[in-house]
């Protein structure tokens, strides 16, 4: 076994590979926002005549809501770097929070279209819930 050729040049803190982590995050977080205003669509169109109305716009503008507040974030986050590593953990904890209130927007809907009397539209939320169970594996 040969020896190690890489040495260590800088100090990497836990905050700089966190920092670098947010980075990240933002970076892919475009593509999700617009996955969530696209499946929005999809889930008002597919159960607009079994589901309340009102329930569902009101619905759809939370989630949409919460998905555009995230996509300027991310541009906010963009025309701020660099970025301290303070302030980057701000960032990051406010688009987590944001993140959170859409699970909970899904989970809100989903419960809603469990219940639908239409039995199509209950499994059509039954594979919803697959996918988001498939996702988080």
């Amino acid at each position: 076994m040969g020896k190690s050729t890489y040495k260590f040049k800088d100090h990497v803190s836990s905050e700089m590979v966190d920092a670098e982590l947010t980075k990240l995050l933002f970076d892919s977080g475009v593509r999700s926002n617009l996955v969530v205003l696209f499946a929005s669509s999809l889930i008002i169109a597919v159960s607009w005549t079994s589901l309340s109305h009102d329930l569902l716009l009101a619905w759809a503008i939370i989630i949409d809501s919460i998905a555009i507040a995230r996509l300027f974030l991310i541009f906010r986050f963009r025309r701020c770097q660099p970025l301290g590593e303070d302030r980057s953990r701000v960032f990051k904890h406010y688009y987590l929070g944001l993140t959170t209130a859409i699970a909970l927007s899904w989970m809100v809907i989903v419960f809603y279209g469990m219940g639908a009397e239409n039995r199509d539209v209950r499994i059509f939320f039954l594979l919803v819930v697959i996918s988001f169970l498939g996702t988080a594996v």
